[in-house]
């Protein structure tokens, strides 16, 4: 079985512009778009309804002025850094065995990072602790 040659003849007037895939843009006709900004306006008047306010004598309670201080304190955000340790073997089983206690106890598995977070933090709260009673 043999392949048919391609048409030239075709392939040349699909690349010419007598494709409908690759046939140019034609611009938009601008009919009925507004020239004017007032015609613009004039256009969404005719359609926007009108809202009419009443003063009803109630006073505003907020001001205009802007207060320099915060109107909430924002709680100091610790920022998480990916750093890596080594810990020894026994250290890590014994990590382990708090996360599967943890389990075992219907309470969710608490993430590694998280223990050793607190580890941390315990750690350097005790340090803390001794450098002030070493000072007094």
């Amino acid at each position: 079985m043999t392949k048919k040659p391609p048409d030239l003849a075709a392939l040349t007037n699909e690349l010419q512009g007598a494709s409908l895939f690759f046939a140019p843009h034609s611009p938009v006709p601008k009919a009925n778009m507004p020239s004017t900004v007032q015609e613009t306006q004039a256009q969404t008047e005719q359609f926007a309804p009108r809202t009419v306010y009443q003063n009803t004598g109630a006073k505003n309670e907020r001001s205009n002025v802007r207060t320099n201080g915060a109107t909430v304190e924002r709680k100091k955000n610790r920022v998480k850094i990916r750093h890596t340790f080594d810990i020894f073997a026994d250290q890590l089983v014994a990590l382990q065995t708090l996360q599967l206690a943890a389990v075992q106890n219907g309470r969710r598995k608490p993430a590694l990072g998280k223990m050793v977070q607190q580890a941390i933090d315990l750690y350097l709260a005790s340090k803390a602790k001794r450098g002030k009673k070493n000072r007094t």
